[in-house]
């Protein structure tokens, strides 16, 4: 039997991820919530493969030659809204941690307004060029907007999926059902049967009345399911929920929306909401 360590650190791990889950989630806006879902199934522009291929080679060409005009115009449109030509090609020159030596374009998959593309590089580190170059490879997160293919920036890589082939598209279908039973016990604020989909490894950490009482401070409206990544037996949801808090003192607050990632666990054949997020 797995003993409880509910009053060390990973108990108190345990319930301040479920209280950030429900009392930070109207800070859990994200930049990406704000400027609509980028991750929509619907396509606008011309989303083919080949596309997105050319457009791909045209930037890695670039970054190879160090090509900072053409780069630019890589630049997520946000972000070209916010700096000037001149300032990204000095910024580049200056700081651009990498020197790109070479590169192939492996696989490209896309999936609506997604896009992912595999490569592999050769890069030096500018700043140690006595340093030997390293062989690297990667899967660029890309998405269309206006009709045109922009790589995702990496800091907003995790709210957008894994590419197609590294996931596993059975085990999605099954999480997805997983997810809605959930979202059905959410909705009727049937905390208890939620508890119960929670992974069996946390329940020493995390008690059935702290749970209760954490996840029934909001009520929870309706959600918008944006995508459901899995690899392996980990799995990862992304959903946007409306909801309004409980507090009778704060019923005149309106209800809001947050967009967060819920992360899943696999056990015994089964999919469980993992409250502790470890390895």
């Amino acid at each position: 039997m797995r003993r409880s360590r509910r009053n060390g650190p990973r108990g108190s791990n345990a319930l301040a991820n479920v209280r950030a889950f429900v009392l930070l989630v109207l800070p859990l806006i994200s930049c990406t919530a704000r400027q609509g879902p980028f991750w929509s199934t619907t396509s606008k522009g011309p989303a083919s493969e080949a596309t997105l291929q050319s457009r791909a080679e045209t930037l890695w060409t670039a970054k190879v030659e160090e090509d900072w005009k053409t780069a630019f115009l890589f630049l997520d449109p946000r972000q070209r809204a916010e700096t000037t030509e001149a300032e990204f090609t000095a910024w580049s020159q200056e700081n651009d941690p990498l020197k790109m030596l070479s590169y192939s374009v492996e696989r490209v998959q896309i999936a609506g307004d997604l896009g992912w593309v595999e490569v592999h590089y050769r890069a030096a580190v500018r700043k140690y060029p006595d340093l030997p170059p390293r062989d690297a490879h990667q899967w660029q997160k890309w998405r269309l907007v206006a009709g045109h293919w922009y790589p995702v920036r990496p800091q907003e890589w995790s709210s957008y999926p894994a590419a197609p082939a590294l996931r596993d598209a059975e085990e999605e279908t099954r999480l997805r059902s997983r997810f809605l039973e959930s979202w059905d016990a959410r909705h009727a604020d049937r905390w208890s049967e939620l508890y119960e989909m929670s992974d069996p490894r946390d329940k020493d950490d995390v008690p059935v009345e702290e749970f209760v009482d954490a996840e029934s401070r909001f009520a929870y409206l309706s959600y918008e399911l944006h995508w459901v990544e899995v690899q392996g037996d980990r799995g990862s949801v992304r959903v946007s929920y409306r909801h309004k808090v409980t507090d009778p003192s704060l019923t005149k607050l309106l209800a809001r929306v947050a967009v967060l990632t819920e992360h899943w666990k696999k056990r015994d054949g089964q999919w469980y909401r993992d409250l502790i997020r470890s390895n």
